[in-house]
């Protein structure tokens, strides 16, 4: 069982308004809650990662249809994931309601064989009379 924990970001800001960033929680936390460069600055020192992502949200900023190009790629792979989940799942649908019906097939086999022994046994008994 995993536990959880909120913390609200704008709680958390007050929290560690003039603390120096000391945990890689505080960096992430700090990375999620700050947008000032000096903060920004601190936490990019504690690690270069968070630098590096900065980075790259501040070029999304610059350039959002590259950020709306790559959302509607995503999407386009899971409508086709979706699409593909579909498809199997009606294939093994079928594949199993088809399994049924040679099942059923094969007994209503047998009991159109056991009705003609019937009917030829009466027959046989009708014919001694």
């Amino acid at each position: 069982m995993q536990e959880y924990v909120f913390i609200p970001l704008d709680v958390y800001r007050k929290k560690l308004h003039n603390k120096a960033i000391e945990t890689e929680l505080e960096a992430w936390l700090g990375f999620l809650a700050f947008d000032d460069l000096e903060r920004i600055w601190e936490i990019s020192r504690y690690d270069p990662v968070f630098g590096e992502m900065y980075h790259e949200l501040s070029e999304f900023r610059r350039k959002p249809k590259e950020v709306l190009g790559m959302f509607s790629e995503a999407l386009l792979q899971l409508d086709r994931n979706d699409a593909k989940y579909y498809a199997e799942t009606l294939r093994k649908k079928a594949e199993a309601l088809e399994a049924e019906l040679q099942s059923r097939d094969a007994a209503m086999r047998l009991k159109d064989d056991e009705i003609a022994e019937l009917r030829k046994r009466i027959e046989r008994l009708e014919g001694r009379q």
